[in-house]
């Protein structure tokens, strides 16, 4: 769910993203085109327009994503994770949309590096992009990490009825994974440079991102930052997901078996306690799909980024020439979470019904009154637990020796 970002270990040991300064700001040799290459250079002509569409269909529903699972009815730990997931997917679109419009779409037919499109400006704004998109995206992947094990431990300790995992758990689990990305990617931060060159022939004077001067402070850190990358940032928590995501696998096969042998009680109760596990149950489902989705675009970039380490040939051959196609894949990953959520969830489509309609009625400027029966009529299902709970807790203030009350508390 972000740009694939994957590290780029150019033969002048810079580190940059697979969208980033070494594929527009620095010179390939002449030498005759692989496949792969023959692909990369097709496919980059069309690669600006297809993520601009991609990141703004994506910043949307992200934006969507947060309004619904931030209501007052939708707040739960779970919801809490996946709307840090969400931020974390915007915000990496919010950065690529810029980059590809300037680098990929108005200077994409540029042959060399020019002083328009190599501005200070715009390579200044290159070594941001590069450090805070692979930033979000990171982020996004330990959260990832985060909302399957949180998911598995909450069912665990449901089974068991004593359940510690609340609210505030869930925002420091979030809030520790955006800072754990942030650590591991100091090496990154500290490996891009921006140098300035002038052109002999034409005294134009352009910039370029350059990994020479940080080896020469911090000798290695670029072949530490690839390795942190393959394996802390790719493989490792890929890893954690397969295993807690076929855990969850198994909690969703006990749950239906359960469910079959409640199908011979008829009490009231045990239908209560069987539409509860058919909710947890579907939810359940929902994570293990934004799981699989993660490991679908994830581990094969981690997989490459470890073979390219190894056999540095590589690189060049295979890893470097899929890097768009990599970042595309990752964004569209991004982009998908709202549908996921809509079609697989009741309860968030019935927030986003809610969402919509409250938003249509402020933009006619309604009555309260007219606003209030119309959204209850619209979102009932959505709001009936939230009213029972009310009349619930009306109940509760009333004075219990008074003989006759209302349901608002009051003494009849």
């Amino acid at each position: 769910m972000g740009t694939s970002q994957s590290l780029h270990y150019e033969s002048t040991g810079s580190v940059t993203l697979s969208i980033s300064a070494a594929d527009v700001t620095n010179n390939r040799s002449d030498h005759v085109a692989s496949p792969l290459e023959t692909f990369e250079t097709w496919y980059a002509g069309y690669h600006g327009f297809v993520s601009l569409v991609v990141c703004t269909f994506g910043i949307i529903s992200n934006m969507f994503n947060i309004a619904v699972l931030t209501r007052k009815g939708m707040r739960t730990p779970t919801n809490l994770i996946l709307t840090g997931l969400a931020v974390a997917d915007m915000l990496t679109m919010m950065s690529y949309v810029p980059f590809a419009f300037h680098f990929r779409i108005l200077h994409n037919t540029s042959p060399t590096i020019t002083p328009e499109r190599d501005s200070y400006g715009w390579i200044a704004f290159l070594l941001f992009h590069a450090n805070f998109a692979v930033t979000t995206h990171t982020a996004s992947i330990f959260v990832g990490v985060v909302l399957a094990v949180f998911r598995y431990a909450y069912i665990r300790a449901s089974s068991s009825g004593y359940v510690t995992f609340g609210m505030e758990k869930a925002f420091f689990s979030v809030m520790f994974a955006y800072a754990l990305s942030v650590v591991f990617l100091i090496p990154n931060y500290l490996a891009q440079s921006i140098v300035q060159e002038t052109d002999r022939v034409t005294n134009k004077t352009y910039f370029r991102l350059d990994g020479s001067l940080s080896e020469e402070l911090f000798p290695n850190i670029n072949q530490i930052n690839f390795w942190i990358h393959a394996i802390a940032i790719k493989i490792t928590p890929c890893i954690f997901m397969t295993v807690f995501g076929g855990l969850l696998l198994h909690t969703i096969r006990q749950t239906t078996a359960k469910g079959r042998e409640m199908q011979r009680f008829g009490s009231n109760r045990s239908q209560a306690l069987k539409s509860r596990l058919r909710e947890h149950s579907r939810t359940t489902r929902m994570l293990v799909v934004v799981i699989i989705l993660f490991l679908f675009t994830e581990f094969p970039q981690g997989v490459l980024a470890l073979l390219s380490g190894v056999h540095t040939e590589y690189f060049e051959s295979v890893y470097s020439p899929l890097g768009d196609l990599m970042d595309i894949v990752a964004l569209i990953n991004n982009s998908i979470n709202f549908i996921l959520y809509c079609s697989m969830s009741k309860s968030f489509r019935q927030a986003f019904l809610c969402l919509i309609c409250s938003g249509v009625k402020k933009w006619r400027n309604t009555s309260v009154m007219e606003n209030s029966r119309e959204e209850d009529c619209t979102c009932n299902q959505y709001t009936q637990l939230e009213m029972r709970n009310r009349i619930s807790n009306n109940y509760r203030r009333v004075d219990r020796t008074t003989k006759g009350t209302c349901l608002n508390g009051s003494v009849s």
